[in-house]
Order: structure tokens, then C-alpha cells, then sequence
């Protein structure tokens, strides 16, 4: 907080934070397939590639939910062969997500198929007037922190002469391609258990992230009399 050297204004920086809630989780699937010639490899991705589509649509996903990828096929550092394809997952359910994953979990119990899955990070969403309000809030303490320097100073604090946008500050939610390691990642995590659990998935609370928006403003000033 600073008071210009001929007493003209006072400028302070003002700050506020909204939540912003995941809206969809996205899951990066990456198959592999292991085989010693080029088209045993080709036909065995291929066959793989249909049973995890079926595995995921029975477990409750729709196909628009589930992007394919390119397959490719190329050698392994062992000099065996390897096909490839990628699936990508994008679901508003994070139990649902979790369910589908598990339930493609007996598919790779044969050593000859490979699953890596690798977790992006959510897609949020916040209201245009929950943004809107965070932004009043950080005038308010703007203007909130220029009344206290005036009163102190004496002067009479006037008008908003100049205000600055200042980059947004965010704490991470914490989810899974969110990672927030010195916030509440441990509860989200906690929270899904194990893609091994075979009893129901219960829901589960949309991880929100904080986004802190900050403004310098410029108030006139004038002396008391």
C-alpha cells in the first residue's frame, strides 16, 4: 500500500477469491499389446481395443464419451512387437469414471495386454455472477484498506481515479490432474478408494478449486477541512 509523495492519491491493491467446481473428468487411456510379428500385434490391439469399447459402454459410459486415438504398432525395446491406441474418457461423474476403470481391470490379467492411465486435469466452471461478486469483493477491500491509510493519514479519501487488473492466483482442487500437494489432495483421493472394490460407487462431492483475483486501485485524496 503506498501514498504518493505530493499527496495526491493513495493506491492499494484489493483482493478477493470464488470457488470454480470440476464440471467433467478426463481419462487418458493408453492400451498396449505385445505380440512377435507386426500383424499378430495389429490384430491383437485391434481385438483389445473392442472389448475395453464394450467394457466401458456396459459399465454405464456413452461412446460420445469415449475419443478414440491413433493405433500404432512398432518394436518394444525387447525386439517384440507392440501395437498402441489411445482412448480418451471425459464423463461429469468422477464415481462413474472410477466404476468404468475398475471394470476394465480383468481385461489385462493376460500378461500380453498393457493399461496406462494417466489423469488430466478437470475441466471447471464457475457462474459469470460468482465471478462477478469476487470482483466487487476486491473493491470493497481496496477500498476497505485505502479508508484505514486515510483516516491515519488524516486526508479525505475521494474518488476511484485508476484501477489494474493483477494476474489470478489459484489454489489447485486437490483432484486427480489437479494436484494441490500441500492442500486437500489426501481427502479427494481418500474419497474415491479402490478401483478394486467391487460394492457400489457412491457419489462423490465435485472437487472445487480457489481463484483469487486481485486489483490496484487508485483513490483521489484531498485534505481534511
Amino acid at each position: 500500500m503506498t501514498m504518493a509523495d505530493d499527496a495526491t492519491y493513495i493506491q492499494v491493491t484489493g483482493e478477493a477469491s470464488y470457488a470454480e467446481m470440476a464440471r467433467e473428468y478426463v481419462a487418458d487411456l493408453q492400451l498396449g499389446a505385445k505380440a512377435s510379428r507386426h500383424q499378430r500385434a495389429a490384430q491383437s490391439i485391434a481385438q483389445l481395443h473392442q472389448l475395453c469399447l464394450a467394457t466401458l459402454l456396459e459399465a454405464g459410459l456413452d461412446r460420445s464419451q469415449i475419443a478414440d486415438g491413433p493405433t500404432e504398432v512398432g518394436h518394444e525395446y525387447s525386439k517384440k512387437m507392440i501395437g498402441s491406441h489411445h482412448l480418451t474418457i471425459t464423463v461429469g461423474d468422477p464415481g462413474l469414471l472410477t466404476a468404468a476403470l475398475a471394470a476394465l481391470e480383468p481385461l489385462f490379467d493376460q500378461k500380453k495386454w498393457t493399461l496406462q492411465v494417466q489423469m488430466r486435469q478437470p475441466i471447471f466452471q464457475s457462474a459469470p455472477e460468482v465471478r462477478a461478486q469476487a470482483i466487487r469483493a476486491a473493491l470493497a477491500d481496496a477500498r476497505s484498506k485505502a479508508a484505514v491509510l486515510a483516516a491515519e493519514a488524516p486526508v479525505a479519501l475521494g474518488a476511484v481515479v485508476r484501477i489494474e487488473e493483477g494476474a489470478k492466483a489459484l489454489r489447485a482442487s486437490g483432484a486427480a490432474g489437479d494436484e494441490d500437494y500441500f492442500g486437500d489432495r489426501t481427502r479427494y483421493a481418500a474419497s474415491i478408494g479402490s478401483l478394486g472394490d467391487s460394492g457400489p460407487f457412491d457419489a462423490m462431492p465435485a472437487p472445487g478449486r480457489t481463484i483469487w483475483v486481485r486489483y490496484t486501485v487508485r483513490f483521489s485524496i484531498a485534505p481534511q477541512g
